[in-house]
């Protein structure tokens, strides 16, 4: 279902979004203040041991750090910003203004989150229906965003609306998608810029299976039964966790996420770094001296792209070499936080 209509969906800048997002940007979108209360939302939504998706991610995703989770993957446009990540455990590259399908598994997640990204997006009820098809029955999803944003490569659609018809606009679209409960929240603090988040749920497999009984009984769903073109049977299938075959992605995304593979060692199903297949193939003890080494190679990064900003080193965390995971991931979350506090008093 289409919410946006053609010219809704140009941009000002419509060279290729690759060019525009291949310059490191460790920015913010949003005031702290708000942040943190988003953290605090992301914690209400979130079931402790779940796992995350975060689209549009960069190097920060403003999970709280009280949330035990067991997997969080990021999708984004610039690898070295994903890398600089501290909470991703897997990412991969993908415009999903080119291909929106996610090579992701049906029902993976525990909750999908969007910060900041939505208004960037050409076909957004696309990728809101591919956040729902990952979504666990019952799964969270939570769009925000805040009146900031890279103007030109922002669509018309949503350039032309105020902040409450933004919020209108995510709604619909979330609905179209096929979500339920969907309803929004305005963060704000003293002089602080607010922030909007939608958020809703995939319907739970109890709730689909009625609607589906229901539209069966008013003679509805009789005849498109037989060919499988019944929406409300679709939805129960997908709410029941029945198995769908994910759409395939086209030739043109498999070979780009297999050159995102081989370029940065860490495709969609990686941890840490790693492959499934190449941590079973040498070995746990190997593999985790592999993943380490991975996570040692992200926190320089990330330590470099801080001096980029003009931060001395003395002002940043020492990381001893040889240092364990758990030490190089916080040590990333601490370099964030600095980084944070930098920008917020303009240095």
């Amino acid at each position: 279902m289409s919410v946006l209509n053609d010219v809704d969906r140009r941009r000002a800048d419509e060279s290729p979004d690759c060019l525009f997002y291949r310059n490191t940007r460790l920015v913010y979108h949003a005031d702290h203040d708000c942040l943190a209360q988003l953290q605090e939302l992301y914690f209400r939504m979130i079931p402790q041991g779940g796992a995350v998706l975060d689209l549009c991610s960069s190097w920060v995703s403003h999970l709280p750090r009280e949330l035990s989770l067991s997997h969080v993957e990021g999708q984004g446009m610039n690898v070295r910003e994903l890398r600089c990540n501290p909470l991703l455990d897997a990412y991969f590259v993908q415009d999903l203004n080119l291909e929106p399908r996610l090579p992701l598994p049906d029902g993976k997640f525990d909750a999908v989150l969007m910060c900041c990204g939505i208004q960037y997006l050409t076909q957004p009820e696309a990728v809101l229906a591919e956040a729902r098809r990952v979504l666990a029955p019952g799964g969270a999803l939570a769009v925000s965003f805040t009146r900031n944003c890279f103007e030109v490569k922002a669509t018309r659609g949503w350039a032309r609306r105020t902040s409450a018809q933004r919020v209108e606009l995510v709604q619909a679209l979330a609905r179209a998608a096929g979500f339920a409960d969907v309803c929004s929240t305005e963060l704000s603090a003293a002089n602080a810029r607010p922030m909007w988040v939608v958020h809703a749920r995939r319907p739970a497999a109890a709730a689909v299976a009625a609607a589906a009984a229901a539209a069966a009984a008013d003679g509805q769903a009789a005849g498109a039964a037989a060919d499988g073109s019944s929406p409300a049977a679709a939805a129960a299938a997908g709410a029941s966790g029945a198995t769908l075959a994910p759409p395939p992605l086209s030739a043109a995304a498999a070979a780009a996420a297999a050159v995102t593979a081989d370029a940065t060692g860490n495709a969609a199903q990686a941890s840490g770094g790693l492959t499934e297949a190449f941590a079973q193939s040498v070995g746990p003890a190997v593999a985790a001296a592999a993943r380490r080494d991975a996570w040692a190679a992200r926190c320089a990064e990330l330590l470099a792209a801080a001096e980029d900003l003009g931060i001395p080193a003395y002002g940043l965390p020492a990381v001893a070499a040889g240092a364990p995971e758990r030490d190089l991931r916080e040590a990333m979350a601490d370099v964030s936080l600095i980084v944070a506090s930098y920008q917020c008093a303009d240095i």
